[in-house]
């Protein structure tokens, strides 16, 4: 009744790996307790699809606002704007559009001069 115990959580406990030999240890510190209150319920397709169709659409809204933020406000936009597009000049611009149609503003026509 009268023996010094330090205050707060504390205690001793061995573990035992073979026989007459064992490792002493002495825990001491605060001790978190933590109650978790729920409800089971069964397991439905709906809300998990719900659930992965926000975290998706935040997933690219978060990639909008960090391009945004390195490509408009940070000091070395011009470098992150040069490593994200590609600029095209001149023929090699058009080159994939040539075969889709007259119905494609950036068409381009051939001209061989045979219509002269």
């Amino acid at each position: 009744p009268q023996a010094k115990i330090a205050q707060g959580w504390n205690f001793r406990h061995a573990d035992y790996f073979s026989e007459n030999k064992r490792t002493l240890y002495k825990a001491f510190g605060i001790n978190f307790v933590v109650n978790v209150h729920g409800e089971a319920r069964k397991f439905s397709f709906i809300p998990t699809l719900l659930n992965l169709g926000a975290g998706l659409a935040l997933l690219s809204v978060a990639t909008i606002i960090c391009d945004v933020v390195v490509l408009y406000c940070h000091k070395n936009r011009e470098y992150y704007q040069d490593k994200k597009y590609l600029q095209v000049d001149g023929e090699d611009a058009f080159r994939g559009f040539r075969n889709f149609g007259t119905g494609n503003p950036a068409y381009v026509e051939e001209n061989n001069g045979d219509d002269l």
